[in-house]
Parts: structure tokens; sequence; C-alpha cells
């Protein structure tokens, strides 16, 4: 086993047994700790990590995923429901059909590729970067949709790898905290 697969079998433990505590105790909040370094060991080419910011009214954090792969988190809105909206680092986007639009984070690309506009407002939003890329699913009914939208975009940051890397440095992983 490398030491790369060691750390990442130690971080979905740590993600898995977060179940016990709650899905507070998982945000990924935009700070230097070990719950994002987990998240940037996921995707070790990725430049940016997403997080959340803060959280808008009647948002709140549902559920994360972390694999050697990829990791997700979703979000929950009293307005759109369970799991309204999922976002992804993975280390690749295929952004085809997309359009590009202005980015709101500095060093990316963004694209929108919309799966719906009527009955419900629906789609994805990518954020490109060096090494990898967020992806934001979404799919809100008409009328909020706008103001759902630009809460999810508002929530969700991008924070720089190179600020865990102090977390995420040795053959251990991150250290304990």
């Amino acid at each position: 086993m490398t030491a790369r697969t060691s750390a990442v079998a130690a971080a979905v433990l740590a993600v898995a047994m977060v179940g016990c505590a709650g899905a507070e105790a998982a945000v990924p909040e935009c700070k230097a700790s070990r719950r994002l370094a987990i998240l940037a060991q996921s995707v070790p080419t990725a430049s940016l990590v997403p997080c959340l910011e803060s959280m808008p009214a009647g948002w709140s954090f549902a559920a994360l995923d972390v694999d050697s792969e990829r990791s997700r988190f979703w979000l929950d809105s009293d307005r759109a429901g369970l799991r309204a909206a999922e976002i992804e680092l993975a280390s690749t986007c295929d952004v085809s059909g997309g359009t590009q639009g202005e980015p709101e984070e500095e060093g990316t690309d963004r694209y929108q590729r919309l799966s719906s506009l009527s009955p419900r407002f629906a789609g994805s939003t990518y954020d490109v970067f060096d090494g990898g890329c967020v992806i934001y699913r979404y799919d809100f009914a008409n009328g909020p949709h706008i103001t759902l939208y630009q809460d999810l975009h508002d929530a969700v940051a991008l924070f720089p790898r190179e600020d865990l890397e102090p977390l995420t440095a040795g053959p251990d992983g991150p250290p304990e905290s």
C-alpha cells in the first residue's frame, strides 16, 4: 500500500466515522483545517479546494463523501429541499456543451450547462482551475431559483491548496487535530 493510498484510506475512515458525530462535524469550512485537507487529498493535483464560506439563511450542510478520486458534499435548503445542491471536487470536468461565463474566483474559468429552464431550473456550473475543477449540481423550482442559485454560489468558495500543505504533508497524511 502506497503512502497516498494509506492516507486516503485513513481519510475515508475518518469521514465515515463523522456519521457518529453528526453532519456539523464534517462541514468543510474555509480555513486551514484537517477536514479541508482530507478533501484536498482526494484530488492531489487540484490547486483549489471547495469549502463553505458562509451559509445563507435557509441552507444547511447535509453530507460529505470522500474517496481516492473525488470529494462531494451536499447542501439542504428549506426552499429547494434535501440535497438541493451537490458540490464535487474532481481532477477533470467535461464542460462540452457548456457556456463560458465570468469566473467568480481568480485563476478559474467558469462554465454553465443547463439541463432545464422550465418547469425547473436545473444544471451544472463548473469552476475549472490548475489540476482540477469544482462541479456545482442543482435542481431548483422556478420562482425562487435565482435567489437559490446565488445563495449556492455565495456559500461555496475555493480555498488555496497551498494553504493546506502543512496539513497534507508527510507519509501519514494530515496530523490529528
